[in-house]
Protein backbone atom coordinates (compact mmCIF):
# COMPACT_ATOMS: atom_id res chain seq x y z
CA UNK A 1 0.00 0.00 0.00
CA UNK A 2 2.77 2.43 0.92
CA UNK A 3 4.56 2.15 -2.43
CA UNK A 4 1.36 2.64 -4.44
CA UNK A 5 0.30 5.66 -2.36
CA UNK A 6 3.79 7.17 -2.48
CA UNK A 7 4.08 6.81 -6.25
CA UNK A 8 0.62 8.17 -7.04
CA UNK A 9 0.78 10.92 -4.41
CA UNK A 10 4.19 12.03 -5.63
CA UNK A 11 3.02 12.12 -9.25
CA UNK A 12 -0.18 14.02 -8.31
CA UNK A 13 1.79 16.54 -6.25
CA UNK A 14 4.42 17.07 -8.93
CA UNK A 15 1.79 17.52 -11.64
CA UNK A 16 -0.02 20.05 -9.45
CA UNK A 17 3.22 21.97 -8.86
CA UNK A 18 4.08 21.79 -12.58
CA UNK A 19 0.66 23.17 -13.55
CA UNK A 20 1.03 26.01 -11.06
CA UNK A 21 4.54 26.84 -12.28
CA UNK A 22 3.55 26.60 -15.94
CA UNK A 23 0.54 28.84 -15.41
CA UNK A 24 2.71 31.32 -13.47
CA UNK A 25 5.53 31.38 -16.02
CA UNK A 26 3.15 31.92 -18.93
CA UNK A 27 1.42 34.76 -17.06
CA UNK A 28 -1.91 32.92 -17.00
CA UNK A 29 -1.94 32.79 -13.23
CA UNK A 30 -0.15 34.62 -10.42
CA UNK A 31 -0.06 32.49 -7.30
CA UNK A 32 0.72 35.50 -5.14
CA UNK A 33 -2.73 36.94 -5.91
CA UNK A 34 -4.36 34.05 -4.03
CA UNK A 35 -2.41 34.90 -0.89
CA UNK A 36 -3.21 38.59 -1.22
CA UNK A 37 -6.94 37.85 -1.49
CA UNK A 38 -7.09 38.88 -5.14
CA UNK A 39 -7.71 35.49 -6.77
CA UNK A 40 -9.35 35.48 -10.20
CA UNK A 41 -11.11 32.94 -12.36
CA UNK A 42 -7.64 31.84 -13.51
CA UNK A 43 -6.94 30.89 -9.93
CA UNK A 44 -10.18 28.93 -9.78
CA UNK A 45 -9.31 27.12 -13.01
CA UNK A 46 -5.85 26.12 -11.79
CA UNK A 47 -7.36 24.96 -8.49
CA UNK A 48 -10.05 22.92 -10.28
CA UNK A 49 -7.47 21.22 -12.51
CA UNK A 50 -5.29 20.39 -9.50
CA UNK A 51 -8.36 19.09 -7.66
CA UNK A 52 -9.31 16.84 -10.59
CA UNK A 53 -5.76 15.49 -10.76
CA UNK A 54 -5.84 14.66 -7.05
CA UNK A 55 -9.17 12.85 -7.43
CA UNK A 56 -7.81 10.87 -10.38
CA UNK A 57 -4.68 9.74 -8.54
CA UNK A 58 -6.56 8.84 -5.35
CA UNK A 59 -8.92 6.63 -7.37
CA UNK A 60 -5.95 5.21 -9.29
CA UNK A 61 -4.23 4.32 -6.00
CA UNK A 62 -7.33 2.58 -4.73
CA UNK A 63 -7.74 0.58 -7.93
CA UNK A 64 -4.08 -0.44 -8.05
CA UNK A 65 -4.11 -1.49 -4.41
CA UNK A 66 -7.32 -3.45 -4.87
CA UNK A 67 -6.24 -5.18 -8.08
CA UNK A 68 -2.54 -5.81 -7.54
CA UNK A 69 -2.19 -6.23 -3.79
CA UNK A 70 -5.58 -7.36 -2.51
CA UNK A 71 -6.45 -9.49 -5.56
CA UNK A 72 -9.72 -7.69 -6.28
CA UNK A 73 -11.27 -7.61 -2.80
CA UNK A 74 -11.04 -4.38 -0.82
CA UNK A 75 -12.91 -3.06 2.21
CA UNK A 76 -13.98 0.54 2.68
CA UNK A 77 -11.32 0.99 5.38
CA UNK A 78 -8.53 -0.29 3.11
CA UNK A 79 -9.62 2.02 0.30
CA UNK A 80 -9.82 4.94 2.72
CA UNK A 81 -6.30 4.32 4.05
CA UNK A 82 -4.65 4.20 0.64
CA UNK A 83 -6.60 7.26 -0.53
CA UNK A 84 -5.72 9.39 2.50
CA UNK A 85 -2.07 8.37 2.25
CA UNK A 86 -2.03 9.34 -1.43
CA UNK A 87 -3.59 12.71 -0.56
CA UNK A 88 -1.06 13.22 2.23
CA UNK A 89 1.92 12.58 -0.06
CA UNK A 90 0.50 14.95 -2.67
CA UNK A 91 -0.06 17.61 0.01
CA UNK A 92 3.49 17.10 1.28
CA UNK A 93 4.88 17.81 -2.19
CA UNK A 94 2.75 20.97 -2.40
CA UNK A 95 3.83 22.08 1.08
CA UNK A 96 7.51 21.67 0.22
CA UNK A 97 6.91 23.66 -2.96
CA UNK A 98 5.23 26.48 -1.00
CA UNK A 99 8.07 26.52 1.49
CA UNK A 100 10.60 26.88 -1.32
CA UNK A 101 8.42 29.40 -3.18
CA UNK A 102 7.94 31.70 -0.18
CA UNK A 103 11.49 31.32 1.10
CA UNK A 104 13.50 31.64 -2.11
CA UNK A 105 11.46 32.38 -5.25
CA UNK A 106 9.08 35.12 -4.00
CA UNK A 107 10.06 35.98 -0.40
CA UNK A 108 8.50 39.45 -0.72
CA UNK A 109 4.96 38.13 -0.98
CA UNK A 110 4.69 37.44 2.74
CA UNK A 111 5.87 40.98 3.52
CA UNK A 112 3.14 42.34 1.20
CA UNK A 113 0.50 40.15 2.84
CA UNK A 114 1.60 41.38 6.29
CA UNK A 115 1.55 44.97 5.13
CA UNK A 116 -2.00 44.63 3.76
CA UNK A 117 -3.17 42.92 6.95
CA UNK A 118 -1.59 45.62 9.13
CA UNK A 119 -3.31 48.29 7.07
CA UNK A 120 -6.64 46.55 7.60
CA UNK A 121 -5.95 46.33 11.34
CA UNK A 122 -5.24 50.05 11.47
CA UNK A 123 -8.57 50.72 9.75
CA UNK A 124 -10.42 48.90 12.55
CA UNK A 125 -9.46 51.58 15.10
CA UNK A 126 -8.48 49.10 17.78
CA UNK A 127 -6.52 50.01 20.89
CA UNK A 128 -2.73 50.28 20.86
CA UNK A 129 -2.24 47.13 22.97
CA UNK A 130 -4.65 45.10 20.82
CA UNK A 131 -2.90 46.34 17.68
CA UNK A 132 0.54 45.38 19.00
CA UNK A 133 -0.71 41.94 20.08
CA UNK A 134 -2.24 41.33 16.65
CA UNK A 135 0.94 42.58 14.98
CA UNK A 136 3.16 40.22 16.97
CA UNK A 137 0.84 37.26 16.29
CA UNK A 138 0.86 38.11 12.60
CA UNK A 139 4.67 37.95 12.47
CA UNK A 140 4.54 34.39 13.74
CA UNK A 141 1.53 33.24 11.73
CA UNK A 142 2.63 34.70 8.39
CA UNK A 143 5.77 32.72 7.74
CA UNK A 144 6.73 30.25 4.99
CA UNK A 145 6.62 27.39 7.50
CA UNK A 146 3.10 28.19 8.67
CA UNK A 147 1.87 28.52 5.08
CA UNK A 148 3.51 25.17 4.24
CA UNK A 149 2.04 23.48 7.33
CA UNK A 150 -1.40 24.87 6.55
CA UNK A 151 -1.07 23.59 3.00
CA UNK A 152 -0.08 20.15 4.29
CA UNK A 153 -2.98 20.04 6.72
CA UNK A 154 -5.62 21.31 4.27
CA UNK A 155 -4.32 19.09 1.45
CA UNK A 156 -4.44 16.04 3.69
CA UNK A 157 -7.95 16.97 4.81
CA UNK A 158 -9.00 17.36 1.17
CA UNK A 159 -7.51 13.93 0.46
CA UNK A 160 -9.55 12.54 3.37
CA UNK A 161 -12.80 14.03 2.06
CA UNK A 162 -12.14 12.75 -1.46
CA UNK A 163 -11.22 9.33 -0.08
CA UNK A 164 -14.31 9.13 2.12
CA UNK A 165 -16.46 9.55 -0.98
CA UNK A 166 -14.48 7.52 -3.52
CA UNK A 167 -13.79 4.61 -1.15
CA UNK A 168 -17.50 3.85 -1.14
CA UNK A 169 -17.31 3.16 -4.87
CA UNK A 170 -14.08 1.16 -4.75
CA UNK A 171 -14.90 -1.26 -1.93
CA UNK A 172 -16.38 -4.64 -2.63
CA UNK A 173 -16.14 -6.42 0.72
Amino acid sequence: MLKIALNNGLIAGLIGVAITLLASVTGFYDMSDDFKGEGSWYSSLVTAISFAILIYFIIKSMKEYKNYVLEGMMSYWEALKVGVLTGFVSALVSAVFLLIYFSFIEPGIIAEIKENALYELEEQNMGEQEYETAKSMMSWVMSPFVFAFTSLFSGTFLGLVISLITAAFQKNK
